[in-house]
């Protein structure tokens, strides 16, 4: 297609007619499209308009960005899954997980003095929004109760084994037609709630204020399929039966050399890799946040895939990392990773001229935030993407000096 035809169709400034044009193409084709040329690589963002999507929440879709990134709060479940799919699903709420507890009677407070929702507690929680916001352990002892009966959202079972969650607070809004949203405490950095916790690979995806993640895309929108992350039972059963309904396949794991062919599905992985959906928000009215916040921290995270033959399913975790020398938490997957992050960490240390009571010079990871801290002392988060890189290409390196041993001592 020549330029010119390229831009009386596709053009951002030609919203009506390249709407039309991707109403009739499934998501993976306007991945494909995006990536054409530079008048079409507009199409992501364009398409995928968070503040649109987001409008049937709230009033003010961009001030509702702004309390997420004050709060380090991202949007997952069912919610996550329609606006990459452009798809509504019946009876669905919106899903914030957010970690700490003062941010999230902030971001509460925010959407009852702005937003017009009302608090709606759960019979065992107390009427009270900061007493049953920092009362979490009432939540700790009333799920396995409440859960088998049905008594919490719906929704929020299908997706969760509820581990990783110390409480949820429920938000509506009545209306032209009743709104919903689930303040979902963890008791981990959100994202690993959402890795640790979910069912299958389908409901792999989240949004923070600025960038929108799918994991496992190529799964998701091309075959629609969605791995199996946990041992059946009938709550799972159940979630298989509802996104049959909804057009995917829920599909078990097999044997190792089958999930390679069929589904890409790799032993460890970093959120935001090469194998990751990543979308870029429309940040205008959100410079502010540019330099105030690590916009890239969520893609220092990684997780691991390991296949489970006996239980048919692919197991997804990943293990909390802090230091000394870092600034924020993370969460790894692989142990030679970690290892070697672990290491590189120590060493640093060791430059800053930190000293330790481990004669081995290694991290008492427990500690974090020595004091005092050494003068002109950086912290070292802004080298985990190059350390991670560097880890991959020795560990590739390895894998292909294996591969020509084992030629060399076999032929």
């Amino acid at each position: 297609m020549a330029p010119s035809l390229l831009h009386d169709f596709l053009a951002e400034d030609r919203p009506i007619l390249y709407q039309i044009i991707c109403s009739h193409l499934d998501t993976l084709d306007i991945i494909h499209l995006s990536r054409v040329c530079r008048l079409t690589a507009h199409l992501p963002r364009s398409i995928w308009n968070i503040n649109r999507h987001l409008s049937s929440w709230v009033y003010a879709p961009v001030a509702f960005r702004d309390m997420m990134a004050q709060c380090n709060a991202v949007v997952s479940g069912s919610d996550a899954l329609q606006f990459l799919s452009r798809e509504k699903f019946d009876d669905s709420d919106l899903d914030v997980y957010i970690e700490r507890s003062d941010e999230i009677l902030k971001f509460c407070d925010y959407l009852i003095e702005s937003e017009r929702y009302k608090f709606m507690p759960y019979e065992w929680q107390s009427k009270d929004l900061q007493t049953a916001i920092f009362l979490t352990g009432a939540f700790a002892r009333q799920q396995q109760n409440l859960a088998p009966l049905g008594l919490l959202n719906g929704n929020l079972q299908d997706f969760y084994e509820l581990k990783s969650i110390n409480n949820i607070i429920e938000l509506r809004r009545v209306g032209h037609g009743e709104k919903r949203i689930q303040i979902i405490a963890t008791s981990t950095l959100p994202t690993a709630a959402i890795i640790k916790d979910y069912h299958a690979t389908h409901v792999f995806n989240f949004f923070t204020w600025n960038r929108c993640y799918s994991l496992f895309p190529s799964l998701t929108f091309g075959p629609r399929l969605g791995v199996i992350t946990k041992s059946l039972n009938e709550k799972l059963r159940g979630c298989i039966q509802k996104y049959s309904k909804r057009g995917w396949s829920m599909v078990p794991y097999c044997f190792e050399e089958q999930v390679t062919s069929m589904y890409p599905i790799r032993g460890h992985r970093r959120i935001g890799d090469k194998y990751t959906w990543v979308i870029n928000f429309n940040c205008k009215g959100l410079e502010h946040h540019q330099n105030t916040l690590s916009v890239d921290l969520i893609e220092r995270y990684s997780f691991s895939n390991i296949g489970e033959e006996n239980w048919r399913r692919v197991n997804i975790d990943c293990v909390p990392f802090v230091s000394p020398v870092l600034k924020y938490s993370y969460f790894c997957g692989d142990v030679s990773w970690t290892t070697f992050l672990g290491r590189r960490i120590s060493l640093a240390a060791k430059m800053a001229d930190f000293t330790f009571e481990n004669p081995a010079g290694l991290i008492d990871f427990s500690q974090r935030f020595p004091s005092p801290k050494p003068e002109g002392f950086e912290y070292a988060d802004e080298k985990i993407l190059e350390w991670y890189k560097l880890w991959e290409n020795t560990e590739a390196a390895k894998q292909a000096i294996d591969k020509i041993c084992g030629v060399f001592f076999n032929s």
